[in-house]
């Protein structure tokens, strides 16, 4: 499934007493990610978070594409990879999240951040396919420059939200199948600004 996003809304949803989802898978995971991506982890390229309900792994653009495209730059290939070695003998869920900072474009290509950012992370998912990943477990979504985690104001903030997130979904809830429409109203609701059950933050 790809969505190009539109600007986020906050949607109601009832989290005063969720189920609570095993994170074994996940706290196994995050360890793993750690240690393939330690070197870019060390040197803040790379931030691994584990929330509540997923493992986000972040990636700066910087070692993914070059300014204003969708094709890898030469360091891309290996982290990929290796973060596909990963994530491929696991069953979860994955979705990867493309976002820009909020510099407009306007090409053939791209008429705009939305069209750059889901092609960025349609161009991951087509690597972690090749690399084996299954790709009934990808889901690709483009945010475009709607969900900044820095200020657009200044060079830092902007090279910080430039980025590719890596969702590393749980698989089910107790007693019903978390829906790929579950686990949308969930990340794009204030669930993701809950606090985090553990988290590495390396980047930034």
């Amino acid at each position: 499934m790809t969505h190009v996003a539109a600007a986020p809304q906050v949607r109601a949803l009832d989290v005063k007493n969720p189920a609570e989802p095993s994170s074994g898978v996940l706290v196994r995971l995050e360890h793993q990610v750690q240690q393939a991506l330690k070197g870019l982890i060390d040197a803040k390229l790379v931030t691994v978070r584990r929330e509540r309900l997923w493992l986000e792994v972040e990636i700066n653009t910087d070692i993914l594409f070059p300014s204003g495209s969708d094709a890898f730059s030469p360091a891309a290939l290996p982290v990929l990879r290796k973060l596909a070695d990963v994530l491929k003998p696991f069953p979860n869920p994955i979705r990867v999240e493309g976002h820009t900072d909020d510099r407009p474009i306007h090409t053939a290509a791209f008429p705009s951040n939305w069209e750059l950012s889901a092609a960025r992370a349609a161009s991951v998912v087509h690597e972690f396919t090749r690399d084996g990943v299954d790709p009934l477990r990808l889901e690709i979504v483009g945010f475009g420059e709607y969900h900044p985690i820095e200020s657009n104001k200044t060079a830092a903030g902007r090279n910080a939200n430039r980025r590719v997130s890596i969702l590393i979904l749980e698989q089910s809830l107790p007693g019903d199948a978390l829906t790929a429409q579950t686990r949308d109203v969930m990340l794009d609701s204030a669930v993701r600004n809950e606090p985090k059950v553990a988290e590495t933050r390396e980047g930034h």
